[in-house]
C-alpha cells in the first residue's frame, strides 16, 4: 500500500529538568537503582536551536505543559508531573519520518533520557508496535482543580503502564495519552465509570531508547 504523503501533527516532548550524574557526566544514571543524580534545568540555549531546527522542518511552536506517570496501581497511586516543553511541528509525514527519528535520538543523548518520546498525530503511519489511539479529556478551566486532573492522570497511568500529557489553552486543560491496543478499551471504561468525555483519534507513538542496563556484577 502506496502512503499518501498527508499533512500530519508531530508533538516533541522535551523535558525542562535534565538528570546529571553527581559528577556532572553523562551517563546511565537509570541503571543502577538509587544511584545519586540531580537534576539541572535544560539549557535555554538547547532549547532554542531545537526550534530553530524544528521550524525548517515545517510550522513549528512550543507548548509548556506537563508529563506524567502514576507509581504502581493503587486508586491512590501517586501521580509525578514533570515540567516539560511540548514542540509542535506541522508538516508532511514524509518530512517527519524523516528527520524524527534522528532528533529523538539526538534529543535522548543531549538531556540524558532513558526514552526521547515524538508522536504523529493524523494517522498510524508505523508499525503495528507503533500505533496508539490518542485519548484527550478536556476540561474548562473552572473545574480542573487538582483532584479532578489528578483522577483523571491516574486513569490514564493505567495501572502504572502509562503516562499522559496535560497541556492548557484558552479552552480548558487538556489530558491525553497514547493508549496502547491493550489499554485502550481499559482507559475507556474507566474514564466511562468516572463521568469523562473524551475524544480519540489514531496516533503513530515514535521513541528512541537507551540500550539495555548491562547486567550488575555478581
Amino acid at each position: 500500500m502506496i502512503l499518501l504523503d498527508v499533512f500530519v501533527h508531530v508533538v516533541i516532548h522535551v523535558m525542562l529538568q535534565k538528570p546529571r550524574a553527581l559528577d556532572g557526566t553523562h551517563g546511565e544514571w537509570y541503571c543502577q537503582t538509587g544511584r545519586p543524580f540531580r537534576t539541572v534545568p535544560t539549557p535555554e540555549a538547547l532549547l532554542g536551536a531545537y526550534d530553530a531546527e524544528l521550524a525548517r522542518e515545517g510550522v513549528a511552536h512550543d507548548q509548556f505543559g506537563f508529563g506524567t506517570w502514576t507509581v504502581g496501581s493503587a486508586p491512590n497511586a501517586d501521580v509525578a508531573f514533570e515540567e516539560g516543553d511540548h514542540i509542535d511541528v506541522y508538516t508532511h509525514l514524509s518530512r517527519a519520518r524523516r528527520f524524527l527519528p534522528p532528533f529523538l535520538h539526538r534529543l535522548r543523548i543531549d538531556l540524558d533520557q532513558r526514552e526521547a518520546l515524538g508522536e504523529i498525530f493524523g494517522g498510524s503511519f508505523g508499525t503495528p508496535q507503533q500505533a496508539r489511539t490518542r485519548i484527550t479529556v478536556t476540561l474548562p478551566s473552572s473545574r480542573a482543580n487538582y483532584v479532578a486532573l489528578v483522577r483523571i492522570h491516574r486513569i490514564f497511568g493505567d495501572e502504572g503502564r502509562g503516562g499522559a500529557t496535560q497541556i492548557s489553552d484558552e479552552s480548558g486543560v487538556h489530558i491525553y495519552t497514547g493508549a496502547t491496543r491493550e489499554s485502550r478499551s481499559h482507559i475507556e471504561a474507566a474514564l466511562r465509570r468516572a463521568g469523562y468525555a473524551y475524544g480519540e483519534e489514531p496516533e503513530t507513538f515514535v521513541t528512541d531508547d537507551a540500550p539495555p542496563c548491562a547486567a550488575a556484577p555478581r
